[in-house]
């Protein structure tokens, strides 16, 4: 089951979203750190803003995946909205089977709502990229970019 997340949920899920922050290899790549304050505040953000969605998967009772993000405007033109996916995860155990597609599709169906005209999702976890790919592309996304990262400077005390 699909459900928009409420700030009560942020405790207990919290884990999973660091699994993700873990397993994308964030710190490496990006040079940055976790805090949980710091996480909690900012998917606490999302919740209770009209531009920002956090949606949970579940099974029993327990949250397997999650996807969250906002509705930004296009710089050049501010009527245009773009649904941007920050962070798509399903938990090891759950993979294989629809949860990643019905989270996306999901998050899709909210920035319609939203208004957007354009949905952006991205890869950052090193797990069958080539799969999440196919599955995007079944879905109507085409790659459009890739990403180049460059350390410039430490990681101001993040651990």
């Amino acid at each position: 089951m699909i459900r928009n997340a409420e700030v009560k949920d942020i405790p207990q899920v919290l884990d999973i979203v660091h699994e993700f922050y873990d397993e994308s290899k964030f710190a490496k790549y990006f040079n940055v750190g976790w805090d949980d304050k710091d996480m909690f505040i900012f998917l606490r953000d999302l919740i209770m803003s009209e531009d920002g969605a956090f949606m949970l998967a579940e099974k029993d009772g327990k949250a397997i995946g999650f996807v969250f993000g906002a509705v930004r405007e296009w710089y050049a033109k501010k009527d245009d909205l773009i649904a941007v996916e920050f962070g798509w995860y399903v938990c090891p155990e759950h993979r294989g089977g629809i949860t990643g597609k019905e989270l996306l599709v999901a998050f899709e169906n909210w920035g319609i709502d939203k208004g957007a005209n354009s949905v952006e999702s991205g890869t950052v976890v090193p797990v069958k990229p080539r799969m999440v790919g196919r599955l995007l592309g079944t879905l109507g996304y085409k790659q459009y970019n890739h990403v180049y990262v460059k350390h410039i400077g430490d990681n101001h005390g993040r651990s």
